[in-house]
Parts: C-alpha cells; structure tokens; sequence
C-alpha cells in the first residue's frame, strides 16, 4: 500500500466534499445567525414578506392536545470548513523538526516577527478546473495544479504548424526577447471589462476579443490580439527586465501580477497593476531586510486566493510572501483599488542552503507546496503559516511542480529537477511524490551536462496526460548524455514511473511543452527548443508530426494554447502567433 495516513475510501469522502463545498462556496444563501434555529415559516417570513398566522379556533386547539408531538427533525450538519476537508502531515522522514534538518522559521506580520499566526479568514483553493472564472489562461501553467497552459479544444486535419503573426520586441542591457520562463496570458474579455478598461475604441467593439498579455525582457508589457497580434492597448514600461510570466487575477478583476528578474534601472520586486488604466497599485521591493538572502528577483508566479483575498507568491529571497488584498472593486463605477496587508514567511534548513524559489507555487484546500533552489520540497499550512513536510531532492528545482487528484483520490505531486549544483555528469531527478506526506513513490533519472552556465536537466514544466494520454506524464529533460540527442520529451506512466514513450531532439529545451485536446480527446503536444524550433508532436506515440523555425533564436519562454493559436516569445526579439492546422 502507498504511504499516507489516509485510507482511499476517507480520502474520496474528502474529495468528494471539497468538490461539493467548491461549487458551492459562492452560490449558498446567506441566513442571518438569528434565524438558524427558527422554522422554516420563520426564515421564509421576510421583513419585505411576512407571513401572517391566523390566531387557532377553539375546535383546533382542542384537537392539538390529544396529538402526539412529532419527534424534532434532526438539525443538519453544518458544511465542513475548508481548513478540516484535508490533512497533509509529516511522516518520519520528511519531519520538518527531526534534528539533522535544523529548520527554523520565523513569520512577520507589520513588521514584528510574532510566536504564532492563525489566518483571520478561510483560505481555500478547489479543484484545478475550478481556479478561474475567466475564459483562458490567467497563471503561469494554468491553476493552483499547474496541470495546462491550453484552452479550449483543437480542430485539426493538416497535422501542421503555420504561423499567423509575428510582432517585434526588444530588450535591455543585453536581456532580449522573452526569457525563462516567459509565458503568456491569454483572456477572453466579455463586454463590460473590455468597455471598463484602457483598450483602444475599435478593440473596445470587437466581439469576443481575446487579448494575448505578454511581459518580456525589455521591461514592457504589451497587450495584443490574439487573431493578428495587433495591439490593444497602450504597454506598461516597468524598466527592469521581466523573466517571467503575467497573472492575471482568476476573478475576473482587472487587476494584473508581475515579478521583475534583472535589475536595469530602479529597485526590482513584484507590482500589482490595475488592467483599468494601467496604474500601479502596489510594489513590493526583492530587497526585503527580512530576507535570509540577497537576491531580489520574482520570477514565480503567484497564485491568488479568491475565497480569502489573499496572493501567494515565493521570490528567490527566500520569503513566502501572502498579500491580503483588502480589493475594492466596484464595476459600475468602473474603480478598482487594494489596501493590502502582508504577511512574510522566511525559513533555514541544514537540507537546503540555497533559499530562492523560482519554481511557481501550488496549492489546495488551505495548503501550499514549494520548492527552491537547493532543491528543498515543502508543504505548508496556509491557515498558520507553518511547515507540514520537507523533503530534499537532490538539485535545483526551477521547474514548477504538478499537483494529480487521481481517481483513488491519492495526491501526488511531481518534481524535475535541475543538474546545477551537482556539476556537468549529475543527474536529473524526475521524482513523484504523494502529496500528503512527501513519501517518494517513484524516482527516474538522466545524466545530465551542465556547461558553460547553462543548466541541463528539468527546466521545463511537466503535461499531465488527459483524453488519449490519460495515465501518464510527460517531461523534457534538456542536455542529457543518455544517448545520442540534447534533449528528449518523456512519457511516464503516473504509477510506475515506467517510460511509455520517448522522444529525442537534436537541441535541449527549458520551454515547458503544452498539450491541447481534440473533441474526441486526441492529443497533440507542443515543443520548443533551444534553436528556435517549434513542433508539433502526437501524444499518444511521441511521434514528431511537424515543425517550423521561429527564427533561430533560443526559445526559453513556454507557449500557451488557445483553441487552435499558440503564441510564445523567444530571445530573438519575436511574439509569434502560430496556428495548429
């Protein structure tokens, strides 16, 4: 039996109850306390329609004390708070407090480092399918699973790539194009937000308008339409190079996230945006004096909170950053403003010395799972910003994990990691671990070089298989030295770790490949490499279908797929929109 402390059965009976709790989170009346207790003609009996109660004859009062009182119906159970639905916890090997792993940690709330935090509100992330209210992809890698970057579904006859539009970029003190791990949103804006916000007067009219939001290393956000590239509306300039990708807040509100990776010009960190007219709302600086770590770059992405407010973001200082909102938005005026209020998390562990995290977050129910550059794994309580479990394996892990709700209802969670502090001949670590406890289930590696400071091994993030792919999982691993080739996309089955597939490219890759889905649930797979090559492959065999060179330039950033379009950034200063034909 696979570790863990939870039975199947108890786990789907939790499954089943966040899914029941998650759709209905939003949607339940609110009562007033006082009327719990009352009858249903009590609660029924507005102030706007009360029900009058006909004073009893005497006929009927008689009869009333010669019947039986009817047993009380029991009351039912209140809906379980989300914080109770699910129990992660340590076993003896990934225990936090075992004294060789030494952690300590200390949280900051206004300022003073405090003893102990209860989160005053429910923090509670739901079924990945559920993350977003918007049509398309508002976060790096799609949710709080990190399980898609595609939207929608593929109609496909040719089985080839043309691209559609190209649209030109620059950089900044060397940094061009778009970097790692450089992807884009893609939103599809109904009308009221796109009459709300600062998009030109003819985008403004379009039906249906789906704009492409693209963050790159010449420090310029620029907003596009999907269909042609044009653009839509003025850019944000925030004068330092970005690395990484844009999040839009998954509600629906126009607000905007960025973290900024190089310094160019002016103090770097994380900004928040309004979408209205492209202000700043918020900046908080990576040279945070609470960091055990001088190193000032976001380039993970945050998720966001919508039941509690609240952004959780990770930065390579070393903090665990949550952002209580305070959101005050009001669509009919068309205003939008935050009052935020942050909460910082810092730690140290004798199993990880080097504390940056560009790996993005992932969460469920009240819980959080991060990994850093020392290759350091951790699960956290939201609700009290305490760590669950830790784990050490073995490098560097910037490539962001994936969360798997399987149908036994076990959690798993997969992790790639780097060959960096091992040196050129380490090895790349493709580990799947459950989730509850940290317990490793299975373990694959490839020898991996490391040359002229290019990393090889695990940049890129994993597809969880679906429709025709269903059971596995697929990595790329770049630079390996197990065969002829500098990189291979991987198929592994969820529960063995056994390779279904493989498939070798003559160049490495640390773009994250995308997969998108027919009606039918046919797969196809997007690749890019380092030489500027875009293909096309097919999921279920691996085989290579078609490919078309973007350019020459290395692709670092991953592509996002909407419908039929795929768009990415590369470092030779080009947005390209590609369609799947």
């Amino acid at each position: 039996m696979r570790g863990g402390f939870i039975k199947k059965a108890s786990v789907m009976v939790l499954l089943i109850a966040v899914t029941v709790l998650s759709l209905t989170w939003d949607r339940a009346p609110f009562i007033p306390a006082e009327t719990l207790d009352a009858s249903p003609e009590a609660v029924a009996a507005t102030p706007e329609s009360p029900v009058p109660s006909p004073a009893p004859t005497p006929e009927q009062t008689a009869e009333r004390e010669y019947e039986p009182e009817p047993e009380p119906e029991p009351e039912p159970e209140p809906p379980p708070h989300p914080a109770t639905l699910f129990f992660p916890r340590s076993i003896e090997e990934t225990d936090p407090f075992k004294p060789e792993s030494r952690y300590e940690y200390d949280i900051m709330v206004d300022g003073e480092i405090i003893e102990e935090f209860v989160r005053p509100e429910s923090v509670f992330f739901g079924l990945s399918e559920e993350y977003t209210r918007l049509e398309g992809i508002t976060t790096f890698r799609g949710n709080n699973f990190r399980d898609t970057a595609s939207w929608g579904t593929v109609n496909v006859r040719e089985r080839t790539l043309s691209r559609v539009w190209t649209v030109s970029i620059g950089g900044l003190d060397g940094w061009t194009g778009v970097g790692w791990n450089g992807q884009p949103a893609i939103v599809r804006w109904d009308e009221d937000m796109r009459r709300m916000m600062n998009i030109y007067p003819d985008k403004q009219e379009k039906e249906g308008l789906v704009e492409v939001i693209y963050a790159a290393m010449d420090g310029v956000v620029r907003f596009l339409d999907l269909d042609d590239g044009t653009q839509t509306r003025d850019p944000i300039r925030t004068r330092n190079p970005i690395k990484g990708s844009v999040t839009i807040d998954p509600r629906g509100y126009p607000l905007m996230y960025i973290g900024q990776g190089i310094v160019s010009s002016g103090p770097i960190g994380f900004r928040v945006f309004s979408l209205i007219d492209g202000q700043e709302l918020l900046f908080i600086n990576g040279h945070d004096r609470f960091a055990h770590r001088f190193w000032r770059s976001f380039d993970a992405n945050p998720l966001i909170d919508a039941h509690s407010d609240t952004i959780f973001s990770a930065a390579e200082n070393g903090i665990l950053y949550t952002i209580k909102l305070n959101t005050d938005f009001d669509p009919a005026a068309g205003t939008i403003s935050i009052d935020p209020d942050i909460v910082r998390y810092r730690y140290r562990s004798a199993l990880g010395r080097v504390l940056g995290t560009e790996a993005s977050v992932v969460g469920f129910a009240n819980y959080l799972w991060f990994a850093n550059n020392s290759g350091l794994v951790q699960c956290m309580d939201m609700q009290t910003m305490t760590p669950v479990w830790i784990r050490y394996c073995h490098d560097d892990i910037d490539a962001t994990p994936l969360l798997d709700l399987e149908e036994d209802g076990s959690l798993s969670l997969y992790i790639g990691t780097e060959v960096d502090l091992q040196g050129s001949g380490g090895l790349a670590y493709i580990e799947k671990l459950d989730a509850l406890t940290g317990e490793l289930l299975w373990r694959r590696t490839y020898p991996c070089r490391h040359d002229a400071n290019v990393n090889g091994g695990v940049l890129a993030s994993p597809i969880l298989g679906r429709g025709d792919i269903d059971g596995g999982v697929i990595f790329f691993v770049g630079k390996t030295t197990a065969r002829d080739g500098d990189g291979v996309l991987v198929n592994l089955d969820k529960e063995t770790g056994e390779v279904i597939w493989e498939t070798w490219f003559s160049r490495y890759g640390w773009s994250s490949p995308v997969a998108a889905y027919t009606e039918e649930g046919k797969s196809y797979i997007i690749v890019c490499d380092a030489g500027g090559n875009m293909f096309l492959v097919e999921g279920a065999t691996g085989k290579v279908l078609n490919s078309i060179p973007t350019g020459g330039a290395n692709i670092e950033g991953s592509p996002v797929i909407f419908d039929n379009m795929v768009v990415i950034g590369t470092r030779g200063q080009r947005i390209i929109g590609v369609r799947i034909n």
